[in-house]
């Protein structure tokens, strides 16, 4: 009996040395890194996140074998290269060079503006003596965007349900091309009135002519989708109509009446999301003896045809941007929300 107990003992002993090897790491082996983490919700601002996840590296030197700290400067480092590429997404990469100082100091804060971040690869180099990192991430919108407007980048404040329009025109009664800035050109005037008679909240082009030089507004005209959201939300518009115009006399009747074609080609383009949400082209003609008066008729007769085809696709954003407004109540419209605080990051790195 004692000789059957002593080997079912070792027996016993075998068995759990044999899973305790199974169960242990390999030598040397990296441990997998992909946990996601992120803020605790109490203490998260909440603040509408970017639309895209921004992907970066980094690789930082490790000073006295101490890969602790070499993980957490890594860390960091991605997470500045992946503020400043969601920076240039929003502000356009010429408006970010412009501003390179002022947002320096935004990059160096960027654990302050950190949604969420999940590390896809993490390696400690032993041989080159480096902490090497890749990770994606994504940012409080409110929180960058209350302090892009402290400096006068563009304003944080939203008008529901607002509109930018620009559009440049050339003009059959007007005697020669002026500077953008310089005339409301009929058609834009002619589609705002369409525009706010449909509902909209139209945004004067006041707000931003003192601020954006005439040739980003051209890069915008020619379908540069990051400028025109970039124009948008400096303005505090939701949705900007970037559009070119021009009129042209056809024929002049018996009566003395002159008939004038208008043509008007028109892009809409969500602020927030730099996306193209609906485009449209429409010509019209209408007669007057007074060529002014029949270029505007042709102009408003032009606008009602556009607005009328766009506005589907306009309350369609609006109608989602309110249903996500309804599943997330504490909104930063609405909830009252405290300041991140300086130099914390989302997570213990060195627990990495």
């Amino acid at each position: 009996m004692r000789f059957l107990l002593k080997i079912f003992s070792w027996q016993g002993l075998l068995m759990l040395s044999i899973l305790c090897l199974l169960a242990s790491p390999v030598a040397g082996q990296e441990p997998a890194v992909d946990d996601f983490h992120s803020r605790h919700s109490t203490d998260a601002v909440e603040a509408k996140a970017f639309q895209s996840v921004h992907f970066a590296e980094a690789s930082v030197g490790v000073n006295d074998g101490n890969y602790v700290v070499g993980r957490k400067r890594a860390i960091s480092k991605a997470l500045q290269e992946a503020l400043r590429y969601a920076l240039k997404s929003l502000l356009g990469e010429e408006e970010y060079a412009s501003n390179s100082r002022e947002l320096g100091g935004v990059v160096r804060d960027a654990e302050d503006y950190v949604k969420s971040y999940r590390i896809l690869y993490a390696a400690d180099n032993q041989v080159a003596q480096t902490s090497d990192i890749k990770l994606e991430a994504t940012f409080f919108y409110n929180v960058l965007a209350n302090t892009l407007s402290s400096q006068g980048l563009f304003s944080s404040n939203v008008k529901e349900k607002g509109i930018l329009v620009l559009i440049r025109e050339l003009s059959y009664t007007s005697s020669k091309p002026r500077p953008f800035w310089q005339l409301v050109p009929i058609s834009e005037t002619a589609l705002s009135q369409k525009l706010i008679e449909a509902g909209a909240n139209i945004i004067g082009r006041k707000l931003v002519q003192d601020s954006i030089p005439e040739e980003t507004i051209m890069k915008a005209l020619n379908g540069d989708m990051k400028v025109a959201a970039h124009i948008g939300l400096k303005a505090g518009a939701d949705l900007v109509i970037l559009g070119n115009a021009a009129s042209s006399q056809r024929a002049t009747s018996q009566e003395g009446e002159v008939s004038i074609q208008s043509n008007i080609s028109l892009n809409v383009v969500s602020a927030l999301s730099s996306a193209l949400i609906s485009a449209r082209s429409e010509f019209a003609v209408a007669q007057n003896a007074d060529p002014l008066v029949a270029e505007m008729e042709a102009f408003d007769i032009a606008a009602g045809q556009a607005v009328r085809y766009l506005w589907p696709s306009i309350q369609k954003v609006w109608n989602r941007e309110l249903k996500e407004d309804v599943a997330n109540p504490q909104s930063p419209a609405t909830a009252p929300h405290s300041e991140p605080g300086r130099g914390d990051l989302p997570v213990e790195l060195g627990e990495l």
